[in-house]
């Protein structure tokens, strides 16, 4: 017998199935959930609860842009590894931002969607203003500070908390009319004495082994080149980024940066024009090479105050293949870097090095041809003939108008255990190795230190003992099977893989490679080992330790240390530390005479490279 429902249960379950068909449930996800594509929170529920764990992590976690107006999202970390929080969200009305916010062991934050962002709620977010607080922001325990500045809540000079908690945000807007300052209490980084103007939003971040804040967003003044000076001079920059945008509607054909800037000011200059532009070297550093603007590139300079000149801090680079140089030709240079590749079907010969150059400008050449060629510049008969083989990287350096090769080569032998080979497979093992050695010769490009390394071989052999010490030191006795393979294939340096006992990797340490040891006994204890379980970054560090660094502070060298995240001072960033180099906070990579790998590399490269040289 059939059963049929009443008039009041069809509407009941007819409600139910229109409330279940526009509702968009509560859900618990984790970085690890089928829904959750590297990080990205899907966009589809009302209300969502994020968590990271350990084993269930992941470094970038996304708000999603597509949300419903009032949705909810909490995000909390249950794990040591801190994640970052992307999206657009500032909390203040009118003004918003894309900005990343970290989040640490036991913090959590509440986001709702409104029109144009994500408000942010939390225990540990206070929002403060001149009326509420003053002008001197004073000592919190707050992870996220948010000082906003209005017209009937307005302060001249605003001054920074003297402390506050590991990697705290503090968020400064504008929507007042009249221009505020920052006071510089010596608790700032970098000094920021721009004036704070209408709808500008600053974010800071407090350094807690600085003890100071840092500036990470900063607002961006558009420049048209209708706005230059003379026609050509960008005016002293309002706000430390400055941005001139070249176009086909909107073009000139020379740019100089400002005569007056205040220290770590940034100017940015990018082209989508048909026609080249240059960029005057005036109160531009020596030797920083061409400066040509074409349709695409983007150069960024910083002002160094106490040098009073404008650093380079990025570039385009020229790429060629061989096969395209005409009569194996390259032509006039045009940006600071060049690279020439070469592969089988993409040779010739002899490659020439282009008469027409400005100093600073390198090129680097790189074969992966089964054929050697060589490399000439008639205009630097000192250079002579370098020949190129399959594996080599090779730079050269336009210095007092001619070339000079610009970094040596040093081979390296890979090997792997029989226990590696048997977990990853024979191709698992070989990638893993592939990989570690790319990264490897990646930090040494990014740190442009003079060495690159070579593939002298990959073979599978297991050394003897159980802990990373026996093994290491066994790897360097001068009857080792490890040494006579690395003999007969000369290979400089040799990087081990196995499943032994103990740390994450060990390499001995050759202070001098000059040293009064001799030649023969550096070659031997040019050794380094990685264990099966750590990461492929472990390579980059050990071989440091071969080409003379220390961690980073102690040890026998002066200055061979790493520095807060290189590659031998924590291994977090993919540089050897370098007091010429800046990182993503303008803050040098290096101290003088303290922190500078890239001074004993380059010290040390000649040698390492000619172990098997008479």
């Amino acid at each position: 017998m059939k059963t049929f429902l009443n008039f009041q249960q069809r509407v009941g379950l007819m409600f139910l199935l229109l409330l279940s068909s526009s509702t968009s449930w509560a859900i618990n996800l984790t970085p690890n959930s089928n829904n959750v594509i590297n990080g990205q929170i899907p966009g589809i529920y009302s209300e969502i609860n994020f968590s990271t764990y350990d084993r269930n992590w992941i470094n970038d976690i996304k708000l999603p842009p597509n949300a419903q107006i009032g949705t909810t999202i909490r995000i909390s970390s249950n794990t040591t590894a801190p994640s970052a929080i992307r999206g657009v969200f500032t909390g203040i009305s009118g003004l918003t931002k894309d900005v990343s916010i970290p989040l640490l062991e036991g913090q959590s934050y509440l986001f709702t969607k409104r029109s144009g962002d994500w408000d942010i709620h939390g225990d540990t977010v206070v929002r403060w203003s001149p009326n509420s607080i003053g002008s001197q922001l004073p000592v919190t325990d707050a992870t996220i500070i948010i000082y906003f500045v209005s017209n009937h809540n307005w302060t001249s000079s605003i001054s920074f908390p003297a402390s506050a908690p590991k990697d705290a945000l503090l968020i400064v807007a504008s929507q007042a009319y009249w221009d505020s300052s920052f006071n510089d209490t010596g608790v700032l980084v970098n000094a920021n004495r721009h004036a704070i103007k209408y709808r500008d939003l600053y974010m800071y971040q407090y350094d807690t082994d600085e003890e100071k804040w840092s500036l990470v967003i900063a607002p961006v003044r558009s420049l048209a080149p209708n706005a230059l000076l003379n026609g050509h001079e960008i005016p002293r920059p309002t706000s430390p980024l400055t941005v001139l945008s070249l176009g086909d509607g909107s073009w000139t054909g020379r740019t100089t940066l400002p005569t007056q800037a205040f220290d770590r000011d940034r100017v940015r200059i990018t082209s989508t024009a048909t026609w080249q532009s240059q960029i005057s070297h005036q109160g531009v550093e020596d030797n920083i090479g061409s400066l040509s603007v074409n349709r695409g590139d983007v150069y960024e300079f910083m002002y160094a105050g106490n040098e009073q000149e404008w650093k380079l801090l990025k570039s385009p680079v020229t790429r060629y293949l061989v096969r395209d140089l005409p009569y194996g030709s390259i032509p006039p240079l045009i940006t600071p870097n060049m690279r020439v590749s070469a592969y089988n079907d993409n040779w010739r010969p002899v490659v020439r090095l282009s008469r027409h150059a400005t100093n600073g400008d390198r090129i680097t050449i790189a074969s992966d041809a089964n054929l050697e060629f060589k490399v000439t510049a008639s205009d630097s008969p000192l250079l002579g003939e370098v020949f190129v083989n399959r594996g080599d990287e090779i730079q050269f350096l336009r210095t007092d108008n001619r070339w000079v090769r610009a970094t040596e080569t040093i081979s390296m032998l890979l090997a792997y255990s029989d226990a590696v080979a048997n977990s990853l497979g024979e191709n698992g093992a070989r990638a893993r190795m592939y990989e570690s050695f790319r990264l490897t010769n990646a930090a040494l490009r990014n740190s442009n230190v003079n060495a690159r390394l070579k593939l002298a071989g990959i073979i599978k052999m297991t050394v003897p003992g159980n802990d990373a010490g026996n093994v290491v030191y066994n790897m360097a006795r001068s009857e080792s099977e490890m040494l006579r393979v690395r003999l007969e294939l000369e290979a400089d340096s040799v990087f081990y893989l196995g499943v032994q006992t103990g740390a994450c990797g060990l390499a001995y340490r050759n202070h001098n490679a000059l040293s009064y040891y001799g030649k023969d006994y550096h070659r031997n204890y040019m050794v380094a080992l990685g264990r099966l379980g750590c990461g492929t970054s472990v390579m980059r560090h050990e071989f440091g330790h071969n080409m003379g660094l220390e961690h980073c502070n102690g040890g026998q060298n002066g200055y061979g240390h790493g520095y807060k995240g290189s590659v031998m001072c924590g291994n977090r960033a993919p540089y050897y530390s370098s007091p010429n180099f800046y990182n993503d906070l303008l803050l040098p990579r290096g101290i003088e005479n303290q922190h500078d790998a890239v001074r004993v590399i380059n010290e040390n490269a000649p040698v390492v490279s000619n172990f098997f040289q008479e």
